[in-house]
């Protein structure tokens, strides 16, 4: 306990907190999206969701590689080895 209270800084947690809430909403839209658009039977919901999926996928890799980019740039002690 005592080696993660002297490491853990409130930037980490809100970073993390915050991370985690934007990237949960980024694929609720989408799967939302898709999937109240689906169209043409089990087919269609199949392809919906393999849409879902990739899209969500791709929209969390390039959100995370932005955020973290931005929240080391405001915190740079976020890039110290700890």
């Amino acid at each position: 306990m005592d080696g993660m209270i002297h490491n853990l800084y409130a930037a980490d947690v809100w970073g993390a907190e915050l991370k985690t809430l934007l990237s949960g909403m980024m694929i609720a839209v989408v799967c939302s999206y898709k999937g109240l658009n689906a169209g043409g039977g089990p087919e269609g919901v199949g392809r919906a969701v393999n849409q879902a999926v990739v899209i969500s996928f791709a929209l969390v890799w390039v959100f995370n590689f932005f955020f973290n980019a931005i929240a080391q740039g405001l915190n740079p002690n976020l890039m110290m080895l700890r």
